[in-house]
């Protein structure tokens, strides 16, 4: 058994005895043995043209037997990490040197909050505590259980720091501001000694039950979903992360597997290649894939959305123990070798993001020195993640205080300029499809002095902080001194009407003009949004329905759609359009053809351009045709018809 583990039989760090359980003799005498029989690798900075899997040790500046653990991306450029038996936070540079910051108890988890702070825990001492980048500790303990033992910790969604107590089980939350602790457990089953917690895709926090073989969900009030259909009896999950696919995955280190899970709780696991290998921590890379330790054969591991595994060994010192993984703020990927007392880096392959889709900037007045101008930025996101932060490069010289005028696609948030580039900052992240347009308008600036043309340089990044798409060049804009600026706003104009709100149909089966019914729903839509707009449709009912009965929808939406026929006792739609221009019916409906809804909203008509003034108007004709199977009884369904605008 690896010195500093619990005593259940399971090699390999599993928070590695935080209780103080290890043979630091022992320890020791393993140490010297690597040390001396296989060098560490001379420290070097990263080739961002390496190819994935080429690894880097650095082991000069760090305690001998600190028992490296957790790595965390900073907010300073840096990769810094906790010391669990050094009672050290260590920061170590890109290039491999090595900071450490004596804490004077036992350091587990860490993280970088919202408030540019690296924060973390200390299980022994029951506190958690922030440090920030110049390495000023300040502690939190009051309103922590006696005991509770907090490890992991992660910045959540809603701006504060989010943690879990392996003792008491709890779900812990700090405010950054004013260091106020909240415990949640109702809803968490007793006894589970929580290993891990991040932010999901959807908003909540997603953490891992060891003991339970389950994965628990809290939403930022409080509120705990537990799931454990999919997952292997004793996989003892682990170390959870949200990947760049939606879902989040975990590490299974019982059964050697990882393991994906979707934000409504389905499962799928993936076994890795090397037997026993018990794979640890999990994190996203740059590259979209997920990367994972191989505590027990000193390996890393990478897997694909669609679940391919990769194995790299080759610079890894026997007897290393990889545990703790992050992406690194240069591209590439760092882990802590617990075994070992380094750190070390493993290239991904895939430092830099890929472009945006779209990337075009314009400006409200070109005249150099021009005061109160807004700048305004069009993207399309190229790959679907959570975006925390937008950059945008300006003229040198640019001046003045930002504020965000407008944002569309993405979330609220706040503006800053330093060095050239102004730094837009979503208050509470999201995920963000593929291909989302996005607006964000800056105003409140002072042009450049210098007549000359300029670009900007627009990159989205999440939470870590990792680049997401870009850098990406804009088109180019003409500063000048000798410019008449005339600026016409036109505002953004919606009209949509819908002239039903409600119908009834009385039916009966024994009269066949009442077995056989429809009712016309005239809808009107008219915009001057320059990319047009989208029409859908849901229902949120499975079709029409008593609470007890149901008359069925004529399909699960338009992949069914066929001519009425002799079709009884169903529920349909079909769509007679007035549209002109680009606007057009989606193929399934634009046949005449009957179809069911579906509670996903579906197209009806889409246009890529304005419609102008003479509207475009769709009638829905809904149907329904009983006969004497149907019970007779009174069978409701709310449809809801929706108008996104693309400007």
């Amino acid at each position: 058994m690896v010195p500093g583990t619990d005593q259940d039989g399971v090699n390999g760090p599993r928070f590695h005895g935080w209780n103080g359980r290890r043979s630091a003799a022992a320890h020791l005498a393993i140490l010297a043995i690597i040390c001396a029989a296989f060098p560490v690798v001379t420290a070097s900075p990263a080739a961002a043209s390496s190819p994935a899997g080429v690894v880097t040790e650095f082991s000069s500046g760090i305690t001998a037997s600190s028992g490296v653990m957790i790595p965390t991306a900073g907010p300073d450029g840096n990769v810094w990490f906790s010391e669990q038996w050094g009672n050290n936070v260590g920061r170590i540079t890109p290039s491999g040197t090595v900071t450490e910051f004596s804490i004077g108890t036992m350091v587990l988890g860490i993280t970088t909050g919202a408030d540019g702070n690296l924060w973390f825990t200390s299980p022994n001492a029951t506190t958690i505590s922030r440090i920030t980048p110049s390495g000023v500790v300040t502690p939190y303990q009051a309103g922590l259980t006696s005991g509770s033992a907090p490890t992991f910790i992660t910045a959540g969604p809603d701006g504060n720091l989010w943690f879990v107590e392996y003792q008491s089980g709890y779900v812990g939350r700090i405010n950054p501001s004013t260091g106020t602790i909240t415990e949640f457990s109702s809803g968490i089953t007793p006894g589970i000694h929580p290993g891990s917690i991040t932010s999901g895709p959807d908003g909540n926090l997603w953490f891992t039950e060891l003991d339970a073989n389950t994965i628990g969900r809290i939403t930022p009030s409080g509120v705990v979903t537990e799931f454990s259909a999919g997952i292997t009896g004793g996989s003892m999950p682990q170390v959870i992360a949200a990947g760049n696919d939606g879902n989040l995955w975990f590490t299974e280190t019982g059964t050697n597997n990882i393991a994906k899970i979707t934000t409504s709780g389905v499962v799928t696991e993936y076994a890795v290649p090397t037997n026993a290998s018990q794979p640890m921590a999990i994190t996203r890379g740059p590259d979209g894939n997920m990367w994972f330790t191989e505590g027990a054969a000193d390996k890393i591991g990478m897997i694909t959305p669609s679940g391919s595994i990769t194995e790299y060994s080759s610079g890894i010192t026997s007897g290393a123990q990889p545990f703790g993984i992050t992406a690194g703020p240069d591209g590439e990927m760092w882990f802590a070798e617990y075994g070992g007392a380094r750190m070390a880096r493993i290239t991904s392959g895939d430092p830099a993001g890929v472009s945006l889709n779209l990337a075009h900037w314009s400006v409200s007045n070109n005249a150099t020195s021009a005061t109160g101008v807004s700048s305004t930025y069009e993207i399309d996101t190229e790959t679907a993640a959570t975006i925390a932060t937008v950059t945008m490069t300006v003229p040198a010289g640019t001046a003045g205080t930002p504020t965000v005028v407008t944002n569309y696609g993405i979330g609220a948030g706040t503006v800053g300029l330093a060095a050239n580039t102004l730094t837009y900052t979503v208050t509470s992240p999201t995920w963000v499809a593929s291909r989302t347009p996005i607006l964000i308008e800056i105003g409140g600036l002072t042009n450049t002095s210098t007549p000359a043309a300029f670009t900007s340089d627009i990159t989205t990044i999440d939470a870590n902080p990792l680049t997401i798409d870009g850098p990406t060049t804009t088109n180019s804009i003409t500063f000048g001194d000798t410019n008449t600026v005339i600026t016409v706003v036109v505002a953004k104009s919606l009209t949509f009407t819908n002239d039903t709100s409600s119908f009834i149909l009385l039916m009966d089966p024994a009269l066949s003009a009442l077995a056989d019914e429809t009712k016309d729903v005239t809808l009107t839509v008219r915009t001057n949004a320059s990319s047009g707009y989208t029409l859908q449709a849901n229902d949120t009912a499975a079709g029409l329905n008593t609470g007890t009965d149901t008359v069925a929808r004529f399909s699960n939406g338009q992949t069914g759609h066929a001519a009425w026929g002799g079709t009884v006792d169903k529920y349909g739609y079909k769509i007679t359009p007035t549209i002109s221009g680009t606007a057009a019916l989606t193929g399934a409906m634009a046949g005449g053809d009957y179809a069911g809804y579906s509670n996903t909203p579906e197209t009806l008509v889409s246009r890529t351009d304005p419609t102008g003034n003479t509207p475009d108007q769709l009638v829905v004709t809904n149907r329904v045709k009983i006969d004497y199977a149907q019970d007779a009884g009174t069978y409701g369904d709310t449809l809801t018809y929706t108008v996104t605008p693309s400007y």
